[in-house]
């Protein structure tokens, strides 16, 4: 027990902040998974919750009739966006998302 503790400080913080950045890692991959299989499902609900809910935050879809809808911390438009474009696509996606 005290080789591992001994170990475990002589990494440092380093080694936390290693670990930490996998671990954000895998956790944006994971949200950028579920957005873009929302996105091929044609869900606008599941889509929407992967994103942000900072106001300051600005998003911009452009939609299948060349409109654009922007949303500057307004994400009840953007999604209503998403949902009139998933409306004019009415069949979900059938790509497979791989990273």
């Amino acid at each position: 027990m005290k080789f591992l503790l001994f170990l475990l400080l002589s990494l440092g913080p380093g080694y936390r902040s290693v670990q930490s950045a996998a671990d954000d890692e895998l956790a944006i991959r994971a949200v950028l998974e579920r957005e873009t299989q929302a996105y091929l499902d044609r869900n606008a609900s599941q889509q929407a919750d992967c994103w942000a809910t900072n106001t300051d935050l600005s998003q911009r879809i452009s939609l299948n009739t060349g409109r654009l809808v922007v949303a500057n911390g307004d994400q009840v438009s953007l999604r209503r966006g998403l949902e009139i474009c998933f409306r004019q696509l009415t069949e979900p996606d059938r790509a497979t998302f791989r990273h």
